[in-house]
């Protein structure tokens, strides 16, 4: 897990990789994390109370949102080996083409996820059986 932690820490330096190639400082953007199951996708962007999101990060991630079977998650707060900490979460509104706030701390985050797996998976459906009915 050391090294998990170690190669997350890795930043690529794109304007070394591609100097002058893109106009206007256009650059790559990241995630913090993405689940995909059974073709549908969580993003997760995790920001201390002291970051803020770039213009580009932002519309990166209004355009995931805005895709069929995409569910985008800002959430303010960290994990590491020290603490973990979730404050406010933000999910995407279409209608106001916005972020906001959507709940708050660890169990909402938890709840949310949970729910998103349940859907993604997919439930077991109950099997229901008359007593004269065999398996």
């Amino acid at each position: 897990m050391a090294g998990l932690r170690k190669s997350m820490a890795h930043r690529i330096d794109y304007h070394k990789v591609f100097p002058d190639m893109f106009p206007y400082n256009i650059m790559p953007c990241d995630v913090d994390g993405i689940l995909g199951i059974n073709d549908k996708f969580i993003v997760m962007e995790w920001k201390k109370t002291t970051e803020g999101f770039s213009k580009g990060q932002l519309r990166m991630l209004k355009s995931l949102a805005n895709q069929p079977n995409f569910s985008v998650l800002l959430i303010v707060g960290e994990s590491n080996s020290e603490q973990v900490w979730v404050g406010n979460i933000y999910r995407y509104n279409k209608e106001t083409d916005k972020f906001k706030v959507a709940g708050h701390g660890l169990d909402y985050l938890r709840d949310v996820m949970k729910k998103w797996f349940d859907n993604a998976w997919g439930k077991p459906k109950e099997i229901k059986l008359k007593l004269s009915e065999e398996l």
